[in-house]
């Protein structure tokens, strides 16, 4: 046993180096025997264990150097970087193409004629004091008709993606917005009066202004595009997403918004109908 001990201590890189020229002289093997007797027991589980930690270390060092050696030779590696890169780019680009962009001004001819009606002004439209949302005008029938020449082709977008009739959409963002005039939309892009209940608002996500007779917080949007998809996923919520079983029955649709509760207008149904077929939106529903 005493043999086996003094071999694997003799063996140690550590006493190897301390002992180097003399393990194979007499005076050598003199001082090993001399060196072995001060050794005690903790300090030769110590050398053990240095010298095990070390051939560990340098194991690992070769296994971590090797894998990383082969996977940066790995295509498969750079490609899956490349395509992370791309998809963070592309996230980042989209959301401030969706911020920012503006649909184009849309010329759809037989939308929307003067001959076709004789009404020149919407005098039926609700009339509000300065300090509310919308202005003290009245709403013209030529802003109104550049309004849906302007957005025609988001309300027929926005049928198509999410089945609520584009005429509806149009009527309701004529009434809220006058067109366009109000200050909920110059100011905050808000085209469909659509207000604020969160209690944890940051910066600019909404603003305060007078509306049916009281104070109340309003969304701000960064387009007018974003307002417009807003409304839609308004409307897709569990509260106004049973209409959808109307399809295209604008005169349902009206009907139902009032009963919802989307706004306290006794007449709200009947402006939007009457809107709906004073300009003939229902053909938006057929593009």
């Amino acid at each position: 046993m005493k043999d086996k001990k003094s071999k694997k201590i003799y063996d140690n890189p550590l006493f190897r180096k301390e002992n180097k020229g003399h393990a194979h002289s007499a005076e050598g093997a003199s001082h090993t025997q001399e060196v072995l007797q001060e050794y005690t027991l903790w300090q030769f589980f110590w050398l053990k264990l240095q010298s095990l930690s070390q051939r560990a270390v340098f194991k690992l060092k070769h296994i971590v150097f090797d894998s990383w050696r082969e996977t940066l030779k790995s295509t498969f590696f750079w490609k899956t970087i490349a395509f992370l890169l791309v998809a963070a780019w592309a996230r980042s680009w989209s959301q401030k193409v969706q911020v920012h962009f503006q649909w184009p001004v849309v010329v759809s001819t037989g939308l929307v004629s003067s001959q076709d009606n004789p009404v020149q002004e919407m005098n039926f439209l609700p009339v509000f004091d300065q300090n509310q949302a919308a202005p003290k005008v009245n709403l013209k029938r030529q802003k109104a008709e550049n309004y849906i020449r302007h957005y025609a082709k988001v309300a027929i977008a926005e049928h198509k993606k999410f089945g609520i009739p584009a005429s509806i959409k149009m009527a309701q963002a004529l009434v809220e917005s006058r067109a366009g005039e109000s200050t909920l939309a110059r100011k905050n892009h808000n085209h469909f009066g659509i207000k604020c209940f969160s209690r944890k608002c940051k910066a600019g996500h909404c603003s305060n202004l007078t509306d049916d007779s009281h104070k109340d917080f309003f969304r701000i949007y960064h387009s007018a595009w974003e307002s417009w998809r807003a409304h839609s996923q308004l409307l897709m919520s569990k509260k106004y997403k049973p209409l959808l079983k109307y399809g295209d029955d604008y005169k349902a649709w009206a009907k139902g918004l009032k009963k919802l509760g989307y706004a306290t207008d006794k007449n709200y149904d009947k402006k939007l109908i009457q809107i709906i077929e004073t300009y003939k939106l229902y053909r938006l529903d057929a593009q």
